[in-house]
């Protein structure tokens, strides 16, 4: 009986032309790339590929922490397209890549996307990053992690940035 109530719910399934929520699509892949290519852009310091995945409406939105919780009713904007283009342009920007090549600090960044749920052309993602270095003077390796919320547009086909709430949680390590 068992096997007979599975197969029914299968075959109706099938029938259906149902996806599994936890299928990957295009546009998943799509949006993991767009995260990809800003992180890497703020790591080389490639200001053009950095300005390409944000929309010209962009807008961060940052929350202070307390006590290890998250103070969204001191929530503030952060900053902007027109803020990202401002720093970019500036002579002196490298991204991390000076820090990414100090062999002392040892600087290492990593994220991996955890959530991305889509709706036709708009879309947000859920991103872990960490940031992990030397700090010299303590003599100690330093931790800091966050998790931050990403809205995201389809814009003449291709996924950018439009929004971004962070951080939902956070840590440090020492």
């Amino acid at each position: 009986m068992k096997s007979l109530i599975i197969s029914i719910v299968m075959t109706a399934f099938i029938a259906s032309d149902g996806r599994l929520y936890a299928q990957e699509t295009d546009d998943h892949r799509a949006i993991r790339a767009v995260i990809d290519r800003e992180q890497n852009a703020n790591d080389s310091g490639d200001g053009q590929a950095l300005l390409d995945v944000h929309t010209e409406d962009f807008i961060a939105v940052w929350a202070r922490h307390y006590d290890g919780a998250t103070d969204w009713l001191q929530s503030r904007p952060r900053y902007t397209y027109d803020d990202i283009k401002k720093h970019v342009s500036s002579g002196d920007w490298a991204g991390r890549s000076a820090i990414l090549d100090d062999e002392i600090l040892d600087f290492k960044h990593t994220w991996e996307v955890v959530h991305i749920a889509i709706d036709e052309d708009d879309a947000v993602a859920v991103s872990q990053m960490e940031h992990a270095r030397n700090d010299t003077t303590a003599g100690l390796r330093v931790t800091n992690g966050w998790t931050s919320l990403w809205m995201l547009k389809k814009v003449k086909g291709q996924w950018k940035f439009h929004a971004a709430i962070g951080p939902l949680k956070r840590y440090h390590e020492e």
